[in-house]
C-alpha cells in the first residue's frame, strides 16, 4: 500500500518518525496528505513515472538513487499503453496476472543505465539524445531529505545498508497546486500527442500517474511499480 501506509496500517512505527516536517508545512500551507514507509533491497527499482503530489523523501537506512527529468520532458519518455496486472501467488511463486476486467496504463520502458547502451540509444533516441539535457542523478543517503516537485519524472534505484541489507525510507506527500506548471505540462503533452510522440488515450483507459490528467488522491503515485519508494 502507498496511501499513507505508515499512518493507516503501521501506527506503532509512525510514532518513531516525525509526523510532518515543519518547514514543509509552512511552505505548502497544510499537513501531508499521506506518509508512506518504504523497505526494500537492491533488487527493487521503480520505473519512470510522475506523481501529482509534492514529495519530501527521507532516507533512514541505505541510499536511494533518483534519475530526474522535468514534467515538460514528457515527449522524451516514449510512453506507451500497456495492460495492467497484479502480482499473485501461483503455485508458490509470485507471478504477474493480467487485471480483470482488462485495463491499460501509460508506462515508460526506459532504463536510465541500460546494460546495452548502444541498443538503448537506438530504441529511445530522444531520451538519450546527446543534444538534450541529461537527467539529473541524485543520491539520497541516510539522514538526507529530497524535495521532489510534483509531476517530475523519476526513476528510483536503491543501495542497501551494509549492516542489515535493507534500504528504509519515509516519504511525505502534499497536495500540489494545479497552476501554470500543470497547464504548461498539458500543453507540451498535447503537442507531443499531436506529433505522434504520445499515444492517443482511449476513453476507457486507466492512465494511472503517467497520464496528463490527475488521478484521485488514492492513486498509486509514488514509485507505483515496486516497493523501492
Amino acid at each position: 500500500q502507498q496511501n499513507s501506509n505508515l499512518t493507516e496500517e503501521l501506527p506503532v512505527l509512525y510514532e518513531d518518525v516525525d509526523g510532518q516536517l515543519s518547514f514543509a508545512a509552512e511552505a505548502f500551507g497544510a499537513p501531508p496528505d499521506a506518509v508512506n514507509l518504504w523497505i526494500g533491497d537492491q533488487r527493487s527499482a521503480t520505473t519512470f513515472h510522475k506523481d501529482h503530489y509534492e514529495n519530501l523523501y527521507a532516507v533512514l537506512r541505505g541510499k536511494k538513487v533518483f534519475h530526474l527529468l522535468p514534467p515538460t520532458d514528457v515527449y522524451r519518455m516514449q510512453l506507451g499503453l500497456y495492460p495492467t496486472a497484479q502480482y499473485q501467488h501461483v503455485q508458490g511463486a509470485l507471478v504477474p496476472v493480467l487485471s480483470q476486467p482488462a485495463s491499460q496504463v501509460l508506462w515508460c520502458p526506459i532504463l536510465p543505465e541500460p546494460a546495452d547502451a548502444d541498443s538503448a540509444r537506438l530504441q529511445h533516441p530522444l531520451y538519450f539524445d546527446p543534444s538534450l539535457p541529461k537527467p539529473l542523478r541524485v543520491e539520497v543517503g541516510a539522514g538526507d531529505v529530497l524535495y521532489l516537485p510534483a509531476m517530475w519524472w523519476h526513476y528510483v534505484q536503491q543501495q542497501c545498508d551494509a549492516d542489515e541489507g535493507l534500504c528504509v525510507a519515509v516519504n511525505y506527500w502534499y497536495d500540489m497546486r494545479f497552476d501554470s506548471r500543470y497547464a504548461t505540462y498539458n500543453l507540451v503533452a498535447a503537442m507531443a500527442e499531436a506529433a505522434g510522440l504520445l499515444p492517443a488515450m482511449p476513453e476507457a483507459a486507466d492512465t494511472d500517474t503517467s497520464s496528463r490528467e490527475p488521478a484521485s488522491n488514492d492513486d498509486s503515485g509514488d514509485d507505483s511499480s515496486s516497493s523501492s519508494g
